[in-house]
């Protein structure tokens, strides 16, 4: 008996935890992009912004930072989240070190109303990979 209520628990757990996956997913209204493909919308849509999620140290540090990115770490994006209210409506490219935080940070966004949203895969690791990339650095 014990045997099977463990392995109903196991099922049932499962289940709940595809289920929650599932709404994940459908609450997920934003998209993701390459690093070239970044570069390509910025050339294009000239009233889309970048918005760096990365510390201060990560921005000015070796791997640099998109031209004209604005800066605001994912961890204090929360109470930060009026200085982008402007940008409601337009392109937002969400970008950070290898594309975790920023993918968080698109999340917030688009939770909060941002219709634009899109994740840059792979981060600055990836967008250096990409030459004549428009990286500043100091």
């Amino acid at each position: 008996m014990r045997s099977k209520l463990t392995a109903s628990t196991v099922f049932a757990v499962a289940v709940l935890l595809a289920g929650i996956g599932a709404l994940e997913a459908a609450d997920r209204s934003f998209g993701s992009v390459s690093p070239q493909k970044a570069i390509e919308i910025l050339s294009i849509d000239k009233t889309a912004i970048v918005l760096d999620v990365r510390t201060a140290e990560e921005f000015d540090g070796p791997l640099g930072h998109l031209k004209d990115a604005k800066l605001i770490p994912v961890q204090v994006l929360g109470q930060r989240m009026d200085e982008l209210g402007k940008y409601k409506d337009k392109t937002i490219l969400v970008i950070c070190l290898s594309g975790g935080r920023s993918l968080k940070a698109a999340g917030m966004l688009s939770r909060r109303g941002f219709s634009k949203v899109l994740n840059v895969e792979q981060g600055m690791r990836g967008m250096n990979n990409i030459p004549n990339a428009p990286i500043e650095r100091k």
